[in-house]
């Protein structure tokens, strides 16, 4: 595991030098959106440091959003039922004129949505509500937000009490023919498998994931443009505390999950006790997987990282890198897979970024943060959603 950095003040913004030879200088400034309890943020970032440009006051709790260019913000209502649509000006990303607007679209759902996922041509939206232990359909053309279907999750409950006492699905990802998109139940300790093949949205089949493993978020392996059939899915486990490493295989009805590998997310492979897996990403040469893991009890939780094995699709575990602050529920990768971008939820540190090397290792102190203070200074107010939208 990696020393820890030393956590800035409250209220500054760092810059450090980073290892010459080692980590890419080279980033272009981009834009990047953070979202929590009541608003959304959005700064700019040079590769040294973040500019806050915007900070809008929004409805409920916007712990996940998805931006669809030119301007289009949409966002779940996790104490809710609500899905929001806002149109997000970038126009003059780099000044104070950035603006989101008033709800263009407003629906009702199931309850709680914590995961939303758009599929190839960004005409439907999978939400999963992690309340409501479903999972709906949207048609999302013409900036409106119309329910096509509910997709209840019925499979049997885990042994964790309580959280899985009820059906919780966590998260939907299509995979890369466009076809499919997978649920991570972690109530059910399920993998649901549903077909939108003629916009018909049909739950197929639910992969039983290992008892109590609690199935949270997944990726798609291999990454690329020229994608069109995964080979392999990587699960991370809240409540063991594991990725689970999938083969895929393709039928003409059915998209086919066999467990081949679990290994921890952590490099001891034991985690302390009541930690919790959180999010997943993989990079986009699909060499290197990393996770969250939260709640750890350290003063700082961190980023697991793993070599993926192209011949196998097997996970190796390589470091841990800390990253600053507690309960890093979501992080995620710039497209060129230069810098890693995470939100901790409790200060001191709230957003931090992180140059990555090639070969996948993440440099040991942010190349820039923001503090728990730029989002009012209350724990459990920093980012729940990371995210580079764009380049400037």
């Amino acid at each position: 595991m990696r020393i820890p950095f030393k956590p800035i003040a409250l209220g500054a913004v760092a810059s450090v030098p980073l290892p010459k030879g080692t980590y890419s200088n080279n980033s272009a400034p981009s834009t990047i959106v953070m979202s929590t309890t009541g608003q959304i943020t959005v700064a700019s970032y040079t590769g040294s440091a973040f500019t806050p440009v915007l900070n809008a006051s929004v409805p409920g709790a916007p712990t996940w959003v998805e931006f669809v260019e030119p301007n289009k913000l949409y966002a779940v209502d996790e104490w809710s039922s609500d899905i929001y649509l806002y149109h997000l000006d970038l126009s003059a990303a780099n000044s104070t004129r950035v603006s989101l607007s008033e709800p263009v679209a407003k629906a009702s759902g199931s309850l709680a949505s914590v995961h939303l996922a758009l599929n190839k041509d960004n005409t439907r939206m999978v939400s999963a509500a992690y309340g409501g232990g479903a999972v709906n359909v949207w048609d999302t053309t013409d900036d409106q937000l119309r329910l096509i279907t509910t997709i209840n999750s019925t499979g049997k409950t885990g042994p964790v009490s309580p959280n899985q006492d009820v059906a919780h699905p966590h998260q939907s990802v299509n995979d890369p023919s466009g076809r499919w998109f997978v649920v991570n139940d972690l109530g059910t300790d399920g993998i649901l498998l549903i077909d939108s093949k003629d916009d018909a949205w049909t739950l197929t089949s639910t992969t039983a994931t290992p008892a109590g493993c609690g199935p949270r978020h997944g990726t798609f392996y291999p990454h690329g443009a020229a994608v069109d059939e995964a080979t392999h899915y990587f699960v991370t486990c809240e409540l063991s505390n594991q990725v689970l490493a999938y083969t895929v295989t393709y039928t003409d009805a059915a998209l086919e999950l066999t467990l081949t590998q679990e290994i921890s997310t952590f490099v001891d492979g034991t985690g302390p006790e009541g930690a919790a897996a959180g999010g997943i990403a993989l990079s986009p040469d699909s060499a290197h997987l990393y996770v969250s893991n939260r709640l750890t009890g350290a003063p700082s939780d961190n980023i697991a990282i793993y070599a993926v094995c192209p011949a196998e699709g097997t996970l190796k575990i390589l470091d841990e890198t800390e990253t600053g602050g507690v309960l890093p529920r979501m992080f995620s990768l710039s497209p060129a897979g230069t810098e890693l971008f995470v939100g901790n939820q409790n200060g001191p540190v709230a957003v931090a970024a992180f140059k990555r090397a090639a070969d996948g290792s993440l440099a040991a102190t942010p190349a820039a943060t923001l503090s728990l203070a730029d989002f009012g200074g209350v724990q459990g107010k920093g980012p729940a959603c990371v995210k580079q939208i764009r380049p400037l």
